[in-house]
């Protein structure tokens, strides 16, 4: 992303002035002769950056929008584009607030911004030492707007859960950087911030699921070191273990063992300090699917045990906060996961349509992915008619959803299909899934 400096210089040669001009126009809608052309180079040059005062007016004589100069100007010798939303250079507000404007407007560099495994330093995670406090000023904030936004983000969650990341994201980040960036700059009490810290975690670790759903993993792992540090600043311990698992899951999904190993133990020793034993079973499935993923069995059926145990003493209506809802028929998806990476076909085949049979209602997406995944099972079986029917009710499942996940099962599928065209059933789902989109 451009400096302020970097900015002015290009608009200054596209609109053909020299500095002494610029300065000149600057001076005349400003109504001051104050400004100078060594000013204007200094700008140029990243050594000072323009004041608040010149920013509308070199919005006006630059024709560009006044955000994005005020963007421009956080970034400039702060962090860079490529450290922006990893570092705590910038107040978390401040930073929470910018990404979800660049995410509203789609700008590239966060768009396409990279994955970053040294990000996921726990030290630095932890090192977060802005405790919220009382504020003044701006609009009066109160447990009503802090009920909005949990409200919001329980809505808005249950569309996303439905039908997949790629729905809806940008209503996410639009509300944060409307409603709820309105309140997080206004004037509260310190128990209402830390409430509106909270709750604004919540909606941002939403919009980090929603982008790693959607595969940016850039920028999703922005929102979750966003939401850990809103957490942090609220003491939140909830929210705490929350963004950190959301951080575990994604280096799992994308092949960092270790860090995942790693990321999810922080998170599970959050457990002491939670009450609701949705959360912490929901943690130690966390646990378990890492150490799977590692190769450790001992370690992965001991935190599937873990989580099993707590489960069960879960209370029947689930609660408000992501982790709460975490039912048994998760839990039965989870260990059929779990069971498929240390090797045990048959007892993942069993968890996996446990789930599918469970009574009540489920996600398309989820059941998408869970018949996704006993397809996959079936096959590693060598039941190639199971896996064509768990296939066939996948590929009816998925229609509508919009996610990164269902779209690299598909894939998944095509490419096991593709090795048994001499069955009947896998050459007519063959052709049944080339019309379905993947991109």
């Amino acid at each position: 992303m451009e400096t302020i400096g970097e900015l002015i210089a290009r608009r200054r040669d596209e609109l053909g002035m020299s500095q002494t001009e610029l300065a000149r126009e600057l001076n005349a809608t400003a109504g001051r002769q104050t400004l100078t052309r060594g000013e204007i180079s200094r700008w140029e040059h990243g050594k000072v950056s323009p004041g608040p005062f010149w920013l509308p007016h070199l919005a006006t004589v630059l024709e560009v929008p006044i955000k994005d100069l005020r963007l421009a100007r956080r970034m400039t010798c702060v962090v860079t584009a490529q450290d922006f939303g990893l570092s705590s250079a910038l107040p978390t507000v401040d930073t929470v607030i910018m990404l979800g404007e660049g995410d509203v407007e789609r700008r590239e560099f966060l768009l396409s911004s990279a994955y970053s495994v040294g990000a996921l330093a726990l030290p630095d995670l932890e090192s977060v030492t802005r405790p919220v406090t009382a504020r003044a000023g701006g609009v009066r904030v109160g447990a009503g707007e802090v009920a909005a936004v949990r409200r919001m983000t329980r809505a808005l969650g249950d569309a996303a859960s439905e039908l997949g990341g790629g729905h809806a994201r940008y209503l996410v980040a639009q509300y944060l950087t409307t409603d709820v960036a309105r309140w997080l700059r206004g004037s509260y009490s310190e128990r209402i911030g830390r409430d509106l810290y909270a709750a604004t975690a919540e909606l941002v670790h939403l919009a980090a699921w929603m982008a790693q759903d959607e595969g940016r993993h850039g920028l999703a792992q922005r929102y979750y070191i966003q939401s850990y540090r809103l957490a942090e600043e609220a003491d939140d311990a909830e929210g705490r273990a929350t963004a950190l698992r959301g951080l575990s899951a994604q280096a799992a999904q994308l092949g960092h063992v270790q860090e995942a190993v790693r990321v999810a133990d922080a998170a599970a020793r959050w457990a002491p300090r939670l009450d609701d034993p949705r959360v912490v079973a929901w943690l130690h499935g966390m646990r378990a699917e890492a150490a799977a993923l590692a190769s450790d069995r001992t370690a992965a059926i001991a935190a599937l045990s873990e989580a099993e145990r707590v489960i069960d003493r879960a209370p029947v209506h689930p609660g408000d906060s992501w982790g709460a809802h975490f039912t048994v028929v998760n839990f039965t998806r989870d260990a059929g996961t779990v069971l498929h990476r240390v090797g045990d076909l048959a007892g993942a085949g069993q968890q996996l349509s446990a789930a599918l049979n469970a009574p009540g209602p489920m996600r398309q997406r989820t059941r998408a992915l869970i018949l996704a995944h006993l397809g996959e099972v079936r096959l590693a079986q060598g039941e190639i008619e199971a896996a064509c029917e768990a296939w066939a009710a996948f590929l009816t499942a998925v229609e509508g959803v919009q996610s990164d996940r269902t779209r690299e099962a598909l894939r998944t599928m095509r490419r096991e299909l593709q090795k048994h065209r001499d069955v009947l059933c896998a050459r007519d789902l063959e052709e049944r899934a080339a019309a379905v989109p993947d991109g």
